[in-house]
């Protein structure tokens, strides 16, 4: 229905009073039990300032609050309320109007519609926007502030929230009106629906709305697409070291390789058996190789395809020894792996593979454990312009915030301590770049990716423990560290998939004070993704 907002309060405006050329419709979740005066709070902070016009409100956004925006009396705000299934939506006919979706107890904040509204009519590529909130409960109220556009993290999780403005010929486009299947106004399906054929999706890193109740659907860790029958080479450098794991002296890599076997044997066949590539470098022992040769040999082909020994006899050098290997393997997915790490879960070589099968994406990388079991990574981000480990330290059952730790998603980068990628996509971007021989190779090799339009995906449900620092030198040099910034300072200034007001290292709960900036943070249809040409003066990828 209509609510009819004017009785007993305004009177609409001379009938000669022209009607303005955009005309933006305000669709409110409401149950039954909801009055009309208690919908009408809803948007009330953003209509406020309207005048009346023909029994609609005009809408003039506060000015000084965005840099551009419409004119003067430039807008009509209609205000309808819905509820779970069809929305049928009067007829509007500009390239400005837009359709805002307010789910059921939001409470649009003073400036969101403003915020909305000029980035709608002054960036004619974006459809879809979303934003931050602000969660009230009777511990307080503390902040929502959710990540860039993430595709794949949004397939998993319903995290873009309760408020949302869409561009109308989206809207018309996307959403079956004859379809009598109740469906919630910002629910699941139907955010996934318009973000896929959303040309932009912005997202704007303050509060839009207030709410009483949790930002985000369950999450939940849905199995990526199923994997296809690709051959897979696991690659992994080494130099034959031994240390005290768990109290025990071993030897890395021959525990590495076993766990691989046994969770092979676990996964009972669920993907191809892998062909392992082990690149030895100077000085490792006749007797390391022989073992591992007879730790293979005792387990038959059910488990390992085939073992490769190729020896590299230059100085060490991750990225040599990693494209070395990759050079001489013969699967159609690479997986990089350190030889300090040992498999925990039995499917992590088909989740692994399912998700290099989707073409849209690059890299795809696993969570890491210390040998204490708290959380080494779970997936890379740029502080400071400082690549960092997401929740470092942090215990394994930490859910994150808004739940970030429970779901595959989107990210910056992934360690090479267990990276997986096509053959053909690492060989079109040239591999592992020589310059970084320890630290930030895995970084460049996915800002790469990324830069060739691939996203880079990390998925929780890979497991693994990473014994760090066992195989190579730990340190950071301060050239690396500068090729690095020389090659993506952009990106690694402004990372696409955080938010921008987070700030402590490693860490999404130390929130700074909410900032202003809007953002957009994917674009569907320009052929490079925001690597380099991060919107800080236009906003809009092109």
């Amino acid at each position: 229905m209509t609510v009819n907002a004017t009785a007993g309060r305004h009177q609409p405006s001379s009938a000669s009073d022209p009607l303005p050329a955009r005309r933006w419709l305000i669709v409110v979740e409401a149950t039954n039990e909801d009055p009309v005066p208690v919908v009408e709070s809803t948007v009330s902070h953003a209509i406020e300032a309207a005048t009346w016009c023909q029994g609609q409100r005009r809408y003039d956004p506060p000015v000084g609050q965005v840099e551009s925006g419409p004119g003067p009396s430039d807008l009509l705000i209609d205000m309808i309320t819905a509820g779970p299934g069809p929305v049928t939506l009067p007829p509007t006919g500009s390239d400005d109007d837009a359709v805002v979706l307010i789910g059921s107890g939001c409470r649009l904040e003073e400036r969101a519609l403003a915020a909305m509204v000029n980035l709608i009519i002054g960036n004619p590529r974006i459809d879809l926007i979303y934003g931050d909130s602000i969660l009230e409960s009777s511990d307080g109220t503390r902040p929502e502030l959710r990540p860039g556009y993430s595709p794949d993290r949004l397939a998993g999780q319903s995290y873009l929230g309760g408020v949302m403005a869409v561009r109308r010929r989206l809207w018309d486009v996307v959403v079956d009106r004859r379809s009598a299947e109740p469906v919630a106004l910002t629910g699941h399906r139907r955010v996934m629906a318009l973000s896929r054929a959303a040309r932009a999706v912005a997202h704007i890193p303050r509060p839009l709305y207030r709410h009483s109740a949790t930002g985000t659907e369950p999450p939940r860790r849905p199995q990526p697409v199923t994997a296809d029958e690709s051959s897979v080479s696991v690659i992994i450098p080494t130099n034959g070291t031994r240390r005290r794991v768990r109290g025990r002296d071993v030897c890395l890599v021959h525990q590495a390789v076993a766990s691989i076997i046994d969770r092979r044997g676990r996964a009972g066949g669920s993907s191809p058996a892998p062909e392992l590539v082990v690149v030895t470098t100077p000085g490792i022992g006749d007797t390391v190789v022989a073992e591992l040769r007879q730790l293979v040999a005792a387990h038959g082909d059910d488990r390992i395809a085939n073992l490769r020994i190729v020896h590299d006899d230059r100085p060490f050098n991750f990225s040599n020894a990693c494209n070395r290997g990759a050079v001489m393997a013969g699967g159609d997915v690479l997986v990089f792996l350190n030889d300090d790490t040992e498999i925990i879960a039995a499917d992590w070589l088909h989740r692994l593979v399912a998700w290099t099968s989707d073409p849209t994406i690059g890299a795809v990388g696993a969570r890491l454990y210390y040998e204490d079991g708290t959380i080494q990574h779970n997936g890379l981000w740029t502080r400071g312009g400082h690549p960092a480990h997401r929740y470092e330290g942090r215990e394994a059952d930490d859910r994150g915030h808004l739940g970030s730790l429970t779901v595959a998603q989107n990210c910056l980068a992934v360690t090479g301590a267990c990276l997986a990628v096509r053959a053909e996509l690492f060989h079109q971007v040239g591999g592992f770049s020589p310059v970084f021989p320890s630290s930030y190779n895995d970084v460049d090799l996915c800002l790469k990716l990324l830069d060739h339009g691939y996203r880079t995906v990390i998925d929780p449900a890979i497991e693994l423990f990473h014994f760090e620092a066992s195989s190579r030198d730990p340190s950071i040099s301060g050239e690396e560290m500068a090729v690095l910034h020389d090659r993506w300072r952009s990106v690694l200034n402004h990372d696409p998939f955080d938010n921008p007001n987070f700030d402590a290292p490693g860490s999404e709960e130390l929130p700074l004070p909410i900032v202003d900036d809007l953002a957009v943070l994917h674009d569907h249809e320009v052929e490079r993704p925001p690597v380099r040409v991060w919107p800080l003066e236009s906003l809009v990828m092109a």
